[in-house]
């Protein structure tokens, strides 16, 4: 049970849950799909009434605290569902596979591969030495590993790269 004080607080931040919904869907939009809104709401809820418990005003205000602790609840929240048994989100029907193949464009592979082909071979040499690390390590940490550069350049650098990349093959293309 919470306190008059506590309910006071809980209140106060439930005016930020609908923000914080959004700001969460924006900064991962690859969890998007994870949760409804109304789990999503939920979550927020549950969040505020748990924060509320231990809230001190003297060290955060309340836009800070109960903002931070509702995010971490819907991170949370994601991370059982995908890790749950429940038919999975990523999970897609056959028939909306069998729909989403029938309206996509039947190009030609071949094609595709030597415009990419080309386009990397367009590249000055440190856009393409920073694509085929990325291609052989598969993961921005094991890049930075094994170059040596921080974490945050690799995927700045690889990031820019591969946004290079893209213009050069729609150049190509047209």
């Amino acid at each position: 049970m919470l306190t008059d004080e506590q309910k006071k607080y809980a209140e106060q931040a439930i005016a930020l849950v609908e923000p914080c919904i959004a700001f969460f869907i924006q900064t991962y939009p690859c969890l998007r799909g994870v949760l409804s809104e109304a789990e999503m709401v939920s979550a927020a809820y549950y969040a505020c009434a748990a924060a509320a418990k231990t809230y001190d005003p003297q060290r955060a205000g309340v836009s800070a605290y109960f903002s931070k602790s509702i995010m971490h609840e819907l991170l949370k929240s994601c991370r059982r569902e995908i890790r749950s048994d429940a038919q999975s989100v990523y999970r897609i029907p056959l028939d909306e596979v069998e729909r989403r193949w029938r309206k996509r464009p039947q190009d030609n592979r071949e094609s595709r591969v030597e415009v990419m082909e080309q386009s990397l071979a367009a590249l000055p040499s440190r856009e393409r030495n920073w694509i085929q690390a990325f291609a052989k390590y598969r993961s921005m940490r094991e890049v930075s590993r094994k170059t040596g550069v921080p974490i945050r350049r690799v995927t700045r650098e690889v990031n820019a790269s591969l946004q290079f990349l893209r213009a050069v093959a729609e150049s190509q293309r047209e």
